[in-house]
């Protein structure tokens, strides 16, 4: 008997529905689809759940080959990375036969939800359980690799995401709550001041209290937050031209 030679790819199953990727599967004979039609054989319905799923609602999940590998163990890694990028509902492993678990991916960078429109990433444990999450990939993915390279702990990283550098979509939000276009500042309404409100600079001090720097004036909130050696920064260009200018001295 004649061996067919291998031809390694990597397949995605997707719901019709939602657009979403479901399950994804390697196969090292992907051109004639050997792996994506088992699924659908019925003496294969109680050997994983997606099987079930997939023979009980055929009209609904379509398959699709996503790329080819040229080798066994490129198949792995592929199959590793886009499980733990994507994060199919159906695929409850890691993927790449279980070659790279304990090894140099103990932390990866998956996609989250997205806010505002920005697909936002998350950096996970192998166990899948969260570990901080910013829109930025890049940034995610250095720490990801310092993580790995035992550069930086868990704790590291918690610390820095709460004291050293907030989240970029926490600043969106921030940015979005307040008019004045600048880093944690905001012009609250207090009815004691002759001018009806006051600025404030909101902070979370080195026991995670949330704390707040009141000043009637601007510019004496501005050199409070310097004197203190805090961030001072401009998160939307428009809006804080547009708070400078509504003073009548700069």
């Amino acid at each position: 008997m004649v061996r067919r030679k291998h031809c390694f790819g990597i397949y995605f199953f997707i719901d019709k529905e939602t657009d979403q990727v479901v399950y994804i599967g390697m196969d090292s004979h992907i051109d004639v689809k050997e792996r994506i039609n088992a699924h659908y054989r019925p003496s294969t319905y109680d050997s994983q759940q997606f099987n079930r799923v997939l023979q009980n609602n055929p009209d609904r999940y379509e398959s699709k080959v996503y790329c080819y590998a040229s080798s066994y163990e490129d198949l792995c890694q592929i199959e590793f990375d886009l499980i733990n990028l994507y994060r199919p509902k159906f695929n409850y492993k890691h993927g790449g036969q279980g070659r790279f678990i304990n090894k140099e991916f103990t932390y990866t960078v998956v996609k989250g939800g997205t806010h505002n429109g920005k697909q936002n990433y998350v950096i996970q444990t192998m166990f899948r359980k969260p570990l901080i999450n910013s829109i930025d990939y890049d940034f995610l993915n250095d720490i990801c690799s310092k993580l790995n390279e035992g550069v930086l702990s868990p704790d590291d990283v918690r610390q820095m995401e709460r004291k050293i550098v907030p989240s970029l979509e926490t600043n969106l939000k921030r940015s979005k709550s307040n008019s004045s276009g600048f880093y944690r500042v905001r012009k609250m309404i207090d009815k004691t001041c002759k001018q009806g409100y006051i600025w404030t600079y909101e902070f979370y001090d080195d026991h995670n209290k949330h704390k707040k720097i009141r000043r009637v004036n601007f510019f004496d909130l501005k050199k409070e937050v310097e004197r203190r050696k805090m961030s001072w920064r401009i998160v939307d260009i428009d809006k804080a031209v547009a708070t400078v200018k509504s003073f009548t001295a700069i």
